[in-house]
């Protein structure tokens, strides 16, 4: 997968990788699939080190998968992915990577149980601080 993978000028291989394994992430047919996937976006977001760029694009693939968790009906995206942020990084990272995203689908989630997933999410994430 990664020998063909291209990747633009502004986009670094962070992006790019990340891109991919969400990308597989919505594939998955089981919860082991989605954990690995979980893992290596984990790893991926860990790698960007101090890098901006890297950061920014890596949060905004993390808020368009909350979206897409908390908004659309047959999304193979789950709560894990997020959860895996919170137990595997640093406590300034997980906050800075999902507070918004979660905050935002707690407002605006497709269900009350999306809704209440979300609170739970946040709970956690202030938890780890």
């Amino acid at each position: 997968v990664l020998t063909t993978m291209t990747t633009t000028s502004e986009e670094s291989i962070a992006v790019s990788t990340a891109k991919l394994v969400i990308k597989e992430a919505r594939k998955s047919i089981t919860s082991l699939h989605v954990e690995c996937c979980s893992v290596a976006l984990v790893f991926i977001l860990k790698s960007a080190g101090d890098n901006a760029t890297d950061r920014e694009g890596l949060s905004s693939i993390y808020q368009n998968a909350v979206e897409e968790w908390s908004t659309k009906n047959n999304t193979k995206l789950d709560k894990l992915m997020f959860q895996e942020v919170m137990t595997r990084c640093t406590a300034p990272l997980a906050v800075s990577t999902l507070v918004k995203p979660i905050s935002n689908a707690a407002l605006n989630g497709k269900s009350n149980f999306i809704k209440s997933e979300s609170f739970l999410l946040m709970s956690q994430l202030f938890t780890i601080t």
